[in-house]
């Protein structure tokens, strides 16, 4: 029988161009990637122990683009997804990040490319439906909604 775990996260992150638009970073994986390889996804990451999701949302981050994060949302959005391999349900709390436009990405050796994109634009590059779902939530709930100061993790 499966078991049910919550062991990883998945983040979204955006920036503000010059006109005030948001831009949605795509990561795409390695051709070398065991999971996945050359598939465009947002920034996800597993939870080590002793780490809460929000530390473990902060150090994806830094590792993946190396920039640290102006302002986080948690989600109103938990992904799920089979792993058939350790037969795990996994339940993934969702994160949204916003950075600053005049910080430069640099990608650790998990990804190969990125590119910042429209919402539309993204949501047609990401290849996971749970990383299109996020997308979307963060999208209406975050950048183009009114929860921003509600969903709004403080003191990160």
């Amino acid at each position: 029988m499966p078991k049910i775990v919550s062991n990883t996260i998945q983040v979204h992150i955006a920036v503000l161009d010059k006109n005030n638009e948001p831009k949605y970073l795509a990561l795409q994986r390695t051709e070398q990637s065991k999971l996945y390889p050359n598939v465009w996804q947002v920034v996800t990451g597993k939870i080590k122990k002793g780490e809460t999701a929000l530390s473990t949302t902060v150090r994806e981050i830094i590792e993946e683009i190396n920039i640290k994060p102006k302002k986080i949302w948690t989600l109103p959005y938990i992904t799920t997804f089979f792993d058939a391999k350790r037969d795990l349900i996994n339940l993934s709390p969702v994160f949204g990040a916003l950075i600053n436009k005049n910080q430069k990405v640099k990608l650790s050796k998990e990804h190969q490319a990125f590119e910042w994109l429209t919402y539309k634009e993204c949501y047609k590059r990401l290849f996971l439906r749970t990383h299109k779902e996020g997308a979307t939530i963060f999208h209406n709930y975050i950048i183009n909604g009114k929860s921003t100061g509600l969903l709004e993790i403080k003191g990160f």
